[in-house]
């Protein structure tokens, strides 16, 4: 087999019906079934017989398959103007294997397929490389475990099945499940990603989550994916209330950190509710109708006497999952628990 990238010799030979060399002088060009094998120039017989200096690129029969490639080259006359009887095109099968040293490793993604041969063959920043596949990964969603193939690349992206280095993975969602590092088996090996913090819908743009493999000997490899919010309904979808003093965290197990600010009895300030997955992203098909209350006080709803501080409880939508209530307490020197709760009647959720 020919070795992918490396350039060898093919002779042309002009013959009669009986392949023996025959005379011509017609201009011949040799061409493959390989796509990304790279263009030659034409050439003219001498004699009837030339030399072309070729190189052939794809080195795996399929898409992660390791076996070598069966690739047609074919050699056609061209000559200009046409002859009445131009020579009859020949053609011949050459097998080609992957080049014997791995230098990448290939990330596929969901959504992605391999391509071996495919350019550019070099990374344009520190490991992206869109070389090797085609497509681009599809969104995940929160808690949904998804797999990735990591294979060993030569230079053109094709895979050689001795090469098994124990590879590496991390990612940059810190609430996610990161694979144990594992040898590639037959030059690849799946591994399984489940990622809880939500990349869209969480008021963050251009946010993705990276994944990236790493191997000794090997030049580093990433990718970047959409993860949207878990598709839930209650009980699973729920209400998350955050006064001021707290930030939503996307992604946690408490969905926010901070403790609530201390307020100054009778002034009026904002309280966000979200409706969030089970993870606490942000859910934009949750938008019921909410009341927000202070259950244990009750001077919020009658303020003594003061109806313009009353407000508990206060009704307002949910709008893509999020909405602000603004808010006063007026008992002072104590700490207030806020309920929030859907009741318009079109499901149940709550939050604390």
């Amino acid at each position: 087999a020919r070795t992918a990238g490396e350039a060898f010799l093919v002779t042309v030979q002009a013959t009669d019906s009986k392949w023996n060399p025959s005379y011509s002088s017609a201009t011949v060009r040799l061409t493959s079934n390989d796509t990304y094998a790279p263009a030659i120039a034409d050439l003219v017989l001498q004699d009837g017989v030339t030399v072309f200096a070729t190189t052939l690129i794809t080195g795996n029969a399929g898409a992660l398959n390791t076996a070598n490639r069966n690739t047609t080259i074919t050699v056609a006359d061209v000559t200009s103007p046409a002859p009445p009887t131009p020579l009859i095109s020949g053609n011949s099968v050459v097998p080609v294997s992957a080049a014997p040293d791995a230098v990448y490793l290939l990330l596929l993604m969901p959504g992605q397929t391999h391509a071996p041969g495919r350019p550019p063959y070099a990374p344009t920043g520190e490991g992206w490389y869109p070389g090797g596949a085609s497509g681009v990964p599809s969104s995940w969603l929160a808690g949904t475990t998804y797999y990735a193939t990591v294979a060993a690349c030569d230079k053109y992206w094709n895979i050689n099945s001795v090469n098994n280095p124990l590879v590496a993975v991390a990612h940059t969602d810190i609430y996610g499940s990161v694979p144990p590092a594992m040898p590639l088996e037959g030059g690849k090996y799946s591994f399984a990603f489940s990622m809880r913090k939500a990349t869209l819908y969480q008021g963050v743009l251009n946010d993705r989550t990276t994944v990236q493999v790493t191997a000794d000997g090997y030049y580093v490899s990433r990718s970047s994916v959409n993860v949207e919010p878990a598709a839930d309904i209650p009980p699973q979808a729920r209400l998350l209330i955050l006064p001021p003093g707290q930030t939503h965290l996307p992604g946690s197990s408490v969905g926010k950190s901070g403790s609530p600010a201390t307020q100054q009895a009778g002034t009026w300030f904002p309280v966000r509710v979200l409706g969030t997955d089970r993870y606490n992203n942000i859910l934009p098909s949750v938008q019921p109708g909410v009341t927000l209350r202070t259950p244990g006080d009750s001077n919020d709803d009658t303020a003594e006497g003061l109806p313009q501080y009353s407000w508990d409880p206060i009704y307002q939508p949910l709008i893509n999952g999020s909405t602000v209530f603004n808010i006063t307490l007026v008992t002072a020197n104590t700490s207030h628990y806020l309920h929030a709760e859907d009741t318009d009647g079109s499901g149940f959720y709550y939050g604390n």
